[in-house]
């Protein structure tokens, strides 16, 4: 038997003025166990099977197994796993990774951006604003919400380096959208005129 540590993250949607809302991570509680030893390459369902009793009944939205015992294999410090929904299109770290800050970008010339490539040259970025994240707030995989025409891109400051995400993707969802409500009402008032 090995000594573990099960510390239990819950998700939410954080808003961050009126351009972006997206996914981050909150501890809810830990609880240090024992259980037999575990493969550190188990898949999420493998290793709910391990700590299902400690999380019965309790609101767990992703799991961290930390090994705190000696017996552990040499690769293996820490496991996470997705217990609730699906997983999220932007994958960022392995694990949980606190975040300090949000910077909400924009292209210098917005005509240029190519969605079906997903990159955009970083110096060809600048600023629109800057979020500083109060609180302990975790990162792992995410998924982003575009409230405002004016972001083209998020880079995500953390404590194992920084992330940039590309937006053009969601955007031009947005526009197809309302491209049809336009139609649709069109369609209503020569129904009228008739």
């Amino acid at each position: 038997m090995s000594r573990y540590e099960i510390i239990c993250f819950n998700s939410e949607w954080v808003k961050l003025g009126d351009y972006i809302e997206l996914v981050m991570y909150r501890k809810a509680w830990s609880e240090k166990i024992t259980a037999r030893k575990v493969d550190p390459h188990l898949s999420d369902d493998k290793i709910y099977e391990t700590v299902k009793k400690h999380i019965y009944g309790r609101e767990c939205h992703y799991l961290l197994l930390k090994c705190s015992d000696s017996k552990c294999s040499e690769d293996y410090e820490e496991i996470g796993a997705l217990l609730v929904g699906k997983s999220f299109n932007i994958t960022l770290f392995p694990i949980p990774v606190r975040v300090y800050e949000i910077h909400l970008l924009r292209k210098q010339s917005r005509s240029d951006i190519d969605i079906d490539e997903n990159i955009i040259i970083s110096n060809e970025l600048w600023k629109v604003k800057e979020f500083k994240i109060n609180g302990e707030y975790y990162i792992v995989n995410t998924s982003v919400k575009l409230l405002s025409n004016e972001v083209d891109a998020i880079k995500v400051v953390t404590e194992l380096g920084d992330r940039v995400i590309i937006l053009g993707g969601g955007k031009e969802e947005a526009k197809v959208g309302q491209t049809r409500k336009r139609k649709r009402k069109r369609r209503r008032k020569l129904k009228k005129k008739r």
